[in-house]
């Protein structure tokens, strides 16, 4: 979400209101709050909220980027490349 969520403001503005019912006004600012909702929702309920957290080092991250790569297209909203693949879980570390 953190790595797409510009390409998709509306989007994610939707989630935030619908989700967890905020709703500043402001696009951008309602779709991050939505994110971080998320994340706090995830946290309370005892869910890891980073690969960190699960016990992954940055210098797994080559290899499961090739094996996200082997997978089928990767990607719901936006296609996903192997470099954009890396920046996920460089994001997620």
């Amino acid at each position: 979400m953190e790595y797409v969520y510009n390409d998709y403001i509306e989007k994610f503005d939707r989630f935030a209101k619908e989700v967890f019912n905020i709703d500043t006004g402001n696009p951008g600012t309602d779709a991050r709050l939505g994110i971080e909702a998320l994340k706090e929702w995830y946290k309370k309920i005892g869910q890891p909220i980073s690969l960190t957290e699960i016990g992954a080092k940055e210098e797994y991250i080559e290899k499961l980027v090739k094996n996200a790569v082997q997978m089928a297209p990767m990607g719901t909203l936006k296609k996903l490349e192997e470099k954009d693949i890396r920046e996920i879980y460089k994001i997620a570390l």
